[in-house]
């Protein structure tokens, strides 16, 4: 897990890098706009396919069904008491 994240950090680090060089240029010439545009939009192409991908591969396994008969049987018996307990305060 620490190797992931740190490759991953090296992988954004070289983006800002690159992004920060790129708008330095974007400033000092502007006949790179296309290309600058074009950059990015294969980088958020990009990272949204690798995200979908991971979302897609991970399998999905519903939970365990839980047994609820225990809780059923105690609300029932303090439904029971409150009810008890209004029928002696009526009278």
């Amino acid at each position: 897990m620490q190797k992931k994240v740190v490759i991953i950090g090296f992988l954004l680090g070289a983006g800002l890098i690159v992004f920060q060089y790129l708008e330095y240029s974007y400033y000092h010439a502007s006949q790179y706009q296309d290309f600058y545009l074009l950059l990015i939009s294969i980088a958020f192409l990009s990272m949204g396919i690798l995200i979908g991908k991971k979302v897609k591969d991970k399998k999905y396994e519903p939970k365990k069904k839980t047994d609820v008969t225990p809780v059923i049987k105690i609300l029932e018996e303090a439904n029971y008491q409150v009810v008890e307990i209004k029928q002696k305060d009526r009278h």
